[in-house]
């Protein structure tokens, strides 16, 4: 093909200026401060996740999934993502730990959708690979779903129940 420069400054433009949108959510809800610092049991799942905890802070959040594995820590940023490492394999719905602890860059975002909704998307970097969780608070009673943006199988993740 002949040189055509003009495309190439313009492939080149597009290709420094993408980005992937963060979550569109607000930093902060009614009752954040009543579920932020508690640590919630689930119920047996797929995803062998046990626990979960949350610690709301207006400039980023922080999300823990405790699994047999050890615990893998999620930094939320709202409006921006913010980097973190776990050690949990992109590819699988259910989500799994990594053999032999690998570790995986990830950048997550994430926010309140209302009252009692939390929404927090986390992409594994230099991977193709997301996944959305939302969390719906009730008493002391906890309700999540994930959702995957690629899969080899199901998109949906197994439901995750669990009680402060």
């Amino acid at each position: 093909m002949p040189e055509d420069p003009a495309a190439l400054a313009a492939l080149h433009d597009q290709l420094t200026t993408l980005h992937l949108m963060p979550v569109s959510a607000q930093a902060t809800s009614a009752g954040a401060a009543q579920v932020s610092g508690r640590r919630y049991t689930l119920a047996e799942n797929a995803t062998g996740f046990t626990t979960v905890q949350f610690d709301f802070d207006l400039d980023n959040d922080e999300i823990v999934l405790g699994t047999a594995a050890g615990e893998q820590r999620f930094s939320v940023g709202h409006g921006f993502w913010t980097p973190a490492t776990v050690g949990l394999a992109p590819q699988s719905i259910p989500l799994i730990a990594s053999p032999n602890q690998v570790s995986h860059a990830v950048s997550a975002s994430g926010g309140w959708q209302d009252d009692s909704t939390y929404t927090f998307k986390v992409w594994w970097v230099h991977t193709p690979f997301a996944r959305t969780f939302t969390f719906r608070f009730a008493a002391n009673r906890l309700a999540g779903s994930q959702i995957a943006n690629a899969n080899m199988g199901p998109l949906d993740g197994p439901p995750l129940r669990g009680w402060a």
